[in-house]
C-alpha cells in the first residue's frame, strides 16, 4: 500500500502547483471514501453464512485489482522525455562556452542537503509524536461505546462516522491551506483534533458521541491532508517524492506502536488514560509542527 500510495499522491504534487493543498486532499479523501464503504460492505459479507471470512477477503481482492490496474495505467510523470535532437544542442553548447564554476549536482547531494534541512526535521518529529494517539479514537470508539452501553448498531457505525467527517476534513482544510497557509492549517488541526481526544470521556449520550465522532473525523482529516501539503512546502521539485516519503515514513513507527499501546492503556487504566495520551500526543505534535514553522518564518501572522 506505501509503494501505491505515495508514490501517487507526489505525482499529483508534481502536476500541480498553485492549489496544491486541495489537490491532495482531494486525493487522499478517497481513503474516507473508503473507510466509509467497506466496514459496512465487509460486515454484511461476514454476516452471510455461504460467503464467509475466505470469500470475503476475495471479494475485496478482486474489487481492489481493476482499480489498481485503472490507477497505474492512467498515471505518468509529468516531466516529458527530452529529445535527443534537444539534447545534442545543449551538449554542444557547453562545449562551446565550458563553465567549470558551474557543476550540475547529483540527485544524491541534493538529497543529502535536504535531509538537513531543520524545517524538515521538525516536521518529522511533529508527525512522528501526533501519530502516536492520533488513531485511537478511530480503533477503540466502538469498544468505548459498547462499554458505556450504547447499541452496538450505533457502535459499530461510529467508525463510518469518523470517516465519514474526515472526507470533508480532508477537503475544506487544504482548501483553506492554500489561502492561509499549509503549517498554519495543520497546526489548528492538530491542535483542534488535541483538544477533541481529550474531551473523549466526557461523551454520555448518543448524540454526544456522534458530534464527538464528526469533530474528531474531521479535525483528524485535516491533519491527514495537511502532513503532505507540508512536506510538498519544504521541498523542492526534485525532493518532492522525498518529502513526502520522509514524513510519511517518519510516522510508520509510531503509527504501528499506537494500536497496542492504546489497547494496554484501555485494559489496565480505562479510557481516561487512552483520551489523555491521544490528546497529549496531538498537543505536542501541534507544538512540534509550531517550531517547524517558526523556523521558515518567525512573523506570527505569515502565511506558511
Amino acid at each position: 500500500m506505501a509503494l501505491v500510495t505515495w508514490p501517487m499522491l507526489a505525482l499529483v504534487g508534481k502536476y500541480i502547483k498553485i492549489k496544491r493543498a486541495a489537490a491532495m486532499g482531494i486525493v487522499l479523501a478517497g481513503s474516507s471514501l473508503g473507510g466509509v464503504i467497506w466496514p459496512i460492505a465487509i460486515d454484511r459479507l461476514l454476516e452471510s453464512p455461504s460467503i464467509g471470512f475466505p470469500w470475503t477477503m476475495r471479494i475485496v481482492g478482486f474489487i481492489m485489482i481493476p482499480c489498481f490496474i485503472f490507477s497505474c495505467s492512467v498515471a505518468k510523470s509529468p516531466m516529458a522525455p527530452r529529445s535527443a535532437e534537444s539534447e545534442t544542442c545543449e551538449r554542444l553548447n557547453n562545449e562551446k562556452n565550458p563553465d567549470p564554476d558551474i557543476q550540475p549536482r547529483s540527485h544524491k547531494a541534493e538529497a543529502l542537503d535536504f535531509f538537513k534541512q531543520r524545517s524538515l526535521q521538525l516536521l518529522c518529529l511533529a508527525m512522528f509524536v501526533t501519530y502516536f494517539g492520533m488513531f485511537s479514537p478511530f480503533f477503540y470508539t466502538t469498544l468505548y461505546a459498547v462499554e458505556k452501553g450504547f447499541s452496538t448498531t450505533l457502535a459499530f457505525y461510529t467508525v463510518s462516522i469518523v470517516n465519514g467527517t474526515s472526507f470533508f476534513g480532508r477537503i475544506l482544510p487544504g482548501i483553506v491551506a492554500d489561502k492561509y497557509g499549509k503549517f498554519n492549517c495543520c497546526i489548528l488541526a492538530t491542535i483542534s483534533a488535541g483538544i477533541v481526544a481529550l474531551c473523549w470521556t466526557k461523551v454520555t449520550s448518543v448524540a454526544g458521541l456522534v458530534i464527538w465522532c464528526a469533530a474528531y473525523g474531521f479535525a483528524s482529516g485535516g491533519i491527514l491532508s495537511l502532513q503532505q501539503a507540508c512536506a510538498a512546502q519544504v521541498a523542492s521539485k526534485n525532493t518532492l517524492g522525498l518529502a513526502i516519503g520522509s514524513v510519511s515514513g517518519s510516522t510508520a513507527l509510531s503509527a504501528m506502536a499506537n494500536v497496542p499501546i492504546s489497547g494496554a492503556l484501555s485494559e489496565k487504566y480505562g479510557y481516561l488514560s487512552l483520551s489523555l495520551f491521544s490528546g497529549v500526543s496531538l498537543l505536542l505534535g501541534g507544538i512540534f509542527l509550531i517550531a517547524a514553522r517558526l523556523v521558515q518564518k518567525k512573523q506570527l501572522r505569515a502565511i506558511v
